[in-house]
């Protein structure tokens, strides 16, 4: 089952220049829950809206966040 990977959310964040605080407002969670995402506590494994809507908030492909994609160099362009 796709889940987050808590690295490639941590860097999809810092290419896009958005701190926790603001993702959190972006997608409507807390601070504390974008911090266990990037900590790896979380996975969101059960909840796809959320894991599209974290990645459309970063403009990255939701399949790259997931790690089913594998050119991060290409985020950055």
């Amino acid at each position: 089952m796709p889940s987050i990977d808590p690295q490639r959310l941590t860097t999809a964040m810092e290419i896009a220049g958005v701190n926790p605080t603001e993702l959190a407002r972006r997608v409507g969670v807390t601070k504390d829950y974008i911090s266990h995402l990037t900590a790896g506590r979380r996975r969101l494994k059960r909840n796809p809206i959320l894991r599209r809507k974290i990645a459309d908030a970063l403009g990255v492909p939701v399949d790259w966040i997931e790690g089913r994609w594998s050119n991060p160099e290409d985020l950055a362009s």
